[in-house]
């Protein structure tokens, strides 16, 4: 099960339907795959795992910010590879297994892509054409904010199961579409439809997201969620 801001770290109805699942459910065993946003809420979990939780699978996103700058290799991306970068960027419909092989099987790390001349040429042929107005300082920083949690948790490895459930779209979904693809095993999404919506919510709401970018946040997770 791949859980993201929810269970065991926080009480609620959600997590209570997850931890009823998992109890009701003996004769399986289940992999906790846990995306949560800070490092310092490591293992402290709210709830007693039950005993057919057989492994603990922790990644955090304030991880990604914690990457040294200066260990990333030069990789030579193929036309391929910039063309589903660009799609990823404009947030349209990239060939997501060509991205999960390039930083899955490939290794090329969020660190190496971000900072890699290939993206750079993305971004100013994007902010050109897209963002005209804007500064290229503005949107170079805010594009790689954006991205940089993405590129993180592709790059992580993916625990061994026989199904991929996620219990919303997002960041949870990602990791179970990559673990379906790289497993060849199949992926269950159980989203009632208000994942994405809370987040567009949010970003509308938030002062440290620039005017400009709003609907470029908002896009991406319509994008992750399709």
């Amino acid at each position: 099960m791949i859980l993201e801001g929810c269970y065991p770290y926080v009480r609620g109805g959600v997590s209570t339907w997850m931890h009823s699942l998992i109890t009701s459910n003996p004769q399986h065993e289940y992999v906790l795959w846990i995306i949560g946003p800070k490092a310092e809420d490591q293992g402290n979990f709210k709830y007693a795992l039950p005993e057919n939780v057989s492994e603990v699978h922790e990644v955090f996103l304030d991880d990604a910010l914690r990457l040294q700058m200066g260990a990333y290799e030069t990789f030579h991306f193929s036309k391929r590879q910039e063309e589903e970068l660009k799609k990823m960027v404009l947030c349209q419909e990239p060939d997501w297994e060509v991205l999960f092989h390039m930083c899955s099987d490939q290794k090329v790390s969020a660190i190496s892509l971000l900072m890699s001349e290939t993206f750079l040429n993305i971004l100013l042929d994007i902010c050109e054409n897209n963002y005209p107005y804007v500064e290229f300082a503005d949107f170079f920083h805010s594009i790689r904010s954006m991205f940089l949690p993405i590129l993180y948790l592709l790059s992580t490895d993916v625990p061994r199961a026989d199904v991929y459930h996620s219990t919303s779209t997002g960041y949870g979904g990602l990791l179970a579409a990559l673990g379906a693809w790289k497993s060849k095993r199949p992926c269950i999404v159980t989203e009632h439809g208000i994942y994405t919506r809370e987040r567009e919510e949010e970003i509308l709401r938030a002062k440290w997201i620039s005017p400009p970018f709003r609907q470029q946040w908002i896009n991406m997770f319509y994008m992750l969620a399709h």
